[in-house]
């Protein structure tokens, strides 16, 4: 640009001892990127106008988008911030902004090759996955695997208005069991959808629902082990193991040594080892009580349940998935036009991590990130570390820790939850005994202090 603009200036003004400059005046904006002149500040020597970026090869007519635009689309993509956001930081830190609609026209475009680019991504997963079945001599269409659904509204907005969930937006993400990556192979999205009610529980029925859910999970694992691999046996030791919970959670211990595999009786209850509910716990329950927690159970130990868990699969990838669907599409913000392709930003991010799903959506939209780059030295940290993370959670000291810590958060605050049962006088009581603690400390100064000068008088 610069030698070029010399070489035109001293062939049309060979006289001119001016110096070249950039023209303010006559610099034009397209996104993030600049289009600029240069001008002589002694003669009117003006340059063509120079594009100081990278252009995005389309085969439509106009102008062509710079790859900036591009690649900061994708990373909105997949962060909860929305162009609103990103052009308030911008202009924060006195940078100039683009247009919010030229940001959302860049938005429109980007999402809808992110779209195409993940769902061939996880057709070509599903492929491989067929591959690896017809490799084993398994039918090819026999995938197994887990699924989840997030929605864009909290249940709570919908009180007295709707039934049901209270949403406009939901995802449901199908994650393949048959590999230890667990990738997700299919994302359903829909907008404008009404699905399950609200459930509201009260604190200490929500901690119970946790810990049974914790103890249905721990018994079920510790079978297993016990059994060494022999469903049967697996089977028939777990039937007799939901009578042992139910009386567990009633303070009666008389079959748990021997039909409990996490609750050795009287010396060592499960309740002690409960990072839900307080040691003093206990439940007085009715036959019809009984009955309906003995359904709960078998949800989780029941044998057809145990028949169709017996390979140890969860919904845990899926609902982790759901997560991060939930940092691109925030229940604060919602992108009606670019809905799909946000959720399928997050979903190639699930699948192939921060660094690499950036380089690879950036690649898709024809802004690729430069090999050997700053850019792309931070990215492959990025990666690094969330896979270093990612084996660090898996370690048995990182699980014993956490743990740990849920149970030292729940104790300290049924230590100290706020005090729902009003008395009368009850604040002018504890603000008599602070004047009382008061009085006594000034009255209790002014005696050392008269004893004191005694001594110094006598």
């Amino acid at each position: 640009m610069w030698n070029e603009s010399f070489r035109q200036h001293l062939s049309k003004r060979p006289t001119c001892k001016g110096n070249l400059q950039w023209n303010t005046h006559k610099e034009e904006q397209r996104g993030f990127v600049w289009r600029a002149t240069l001008n002589c500040d002694n003669c009117n020597f003006i340059s063509k106008k120079y594009k100081l970026y990278k252009e995005v090869q389309t085969t439509k007519k106009g102008p062509k988008p710079a790859a900036i635009n591009y690649g900061m689309q994708v990373g909105l993509s997949q962060v909860s911030m929305g162009s609103s956001g990103l052009r308030k930081i911008l202009l924060s830190g006195n940078i100039p902004a683009p247009s919010t609609k030229g940001m959302q026209n860049s938005a429109n475009k980007v999402n809808e090759k992110i779209e195409i680019q993940n769902v061939a991504d996880m057709a070509d997963i599903r492929t491989e996955l067929k591959t690896i079945n017809k490799m084993r001599g398994h039918p090819e269409s026999h995938i197994d695997v887990e699924g989840d659904g997030c929605y864009n509204n909290p249940l709570y907005s919908g009180i007295g208005k709707t039934p049901f969930q209270p949403a406009t937006q939901s995802c449901y993400v199908v994650v393949e069991n048959m590999t230890d990556k667990k990738l997700v192979i299919n994302l359903v999205t829909k907008i404008n959808c009404a699905v399950m009610e609200r459930i509201i529980r009260e604190d200490l029925i929500g901690r119970f629902a946790l810990d049974l859910s914790q103890r249905c999970h721990a018994e079920y694992k510790s079978a297993l082990k016990h059994c060494d691999g022999n469903f049967q046996t697996f089977k028939r030791k777990l039937s007799h193991t939901v009578d042992a919970i139910i009386l567990c959670y009633q303070s009666k211990h008389c079959i748990c040594k021997r039909n409990s595999f996490v609750c050795k009786g009287i010396e060592d209850p499960w309740i002690n080892k409960s990072i839900y509910l307080p040691k003093t716990f206990k439940l007085n329950l009715t036959l019809k009580q009984q009955s309906e927690l003995r359904k709960c159970i078998n949800y989780r130990l029941g044998p057809k349940e145990l028949e169709r868990t017996k390979l140890g699969t969860n919904t845990q990838k899926s609902e982790c998935v759901n997560r991060i669907i939930r940092r691109s599409l925030p229940r604060s913000n919602t992108f009606s036009k670019n809905f799909q392709g946000r959720a399928n930003s997050a979903v190639s991010s699930a699948n192939h991590g921060p660094g690499e799903s950036v380089m690879a959506l950036c690649l898709s939209v024809g802004a690729p990130v430069t090999a050997g780059s700053k850019v792309h030295t931070h990215l492959q940290q990025e990666q690094k570390i969330y896979e270093n993370h990612k084996q660090y959670k898996k370690l048995a000291k990182y699980m014993k820790n956490r743990k740990q810590k849920a149970k030292a958060k729940f104790d300290l605050y049924s230590k100290n939850q706020e005090v729902n049962k009003y008395e009368k006088g009850m604040l002018l009581k504890s603000q008599k005994n602070i004047r009382q603690k008061l009085a006594d400390t000034a009255r209790g100064d002014h005696e050392a202090y008269t004893k004191k000068a005694k001594k110094i008088i006598g």
